[in-house]
């Protein structure tokens, strides 16, 4: 961990293992939870090996029912949601102090919304002309916002029409990214 902090580049766990240290020191109730990715396959509960698991993650539980995992590797996760790579999976918390292990199933208590607004006049040719107003809210939001921040904005339009022919976008205005 020290020569990752020192060349500010290490793998996922190294960097979590960083996050867990930072909040530990702040005062924070923090522990480093093992876990796997969906490209990895699921955690089994009942027997845990160690080739399940691909990386490491911060767990800070806030009371019995709320808690936050936290990976510091992606830019466009949020803290108040679970990792989309690790949802509705396990994890494999460590609390060295207690000598206690504890699996943790990692699962959303907050549904993902988007709300599409759609204003449109039809003409006597019938065309419609109109405007849109698309609002993300959690998982919806990220992943939009990753595919948002890493494609050109032609490339964000064709994403947006699903390569409709039919839809033309002349004006696009993107607000609170």
């Amino acid at each position: 961990i020290k020569s990752a902090w020192k060349k500010r580049s290490g793998n996922s766990a190294e960097i979590n293992a960083i996050l867990y240290h930072l909040l530990k020191k702040s005062g924070v109730k923090a522990y480093p939870m093992l876990v796997s990715t969906r490209e990895n396959g699921l955690l089994l509960p009942d027997f845990v090996d160690i080739f399940q698991i691909n990386t490491l993650v911060t767990y800070v539980p806030v009371d019995s029912a709320k808690y936050y995992v936290l990976d510091a590797t992606s830019k466009f996760e949020t803290y108040n949601q679970i990792p989309f790579s690790l949802l509705n999976s396990y994890g494999l918390c460590l609390d060295r102090e207690k000598d206690k292990y504890t699996m943790v199933f990692l699962k959303a208590n907050v549904p993902s919304k988007e709300v599409v607004i759609i204003s449109g006049d039809i003409g006597a040719d019938a065309k419609m002309h109109g405007s849109a107003n698309i609002v993300s809210f959690g998982y919806n939001r990220t992943g939009k916002l990753e595919i948002f921040k890493n494609i050109d904005e032609k490339k964000y339009e064709e994403f947006l029409t699903e390569n409709d022919n039919n839809l033309k976008l002349s004006n696009l205005k993107s607000e609170n990214v």
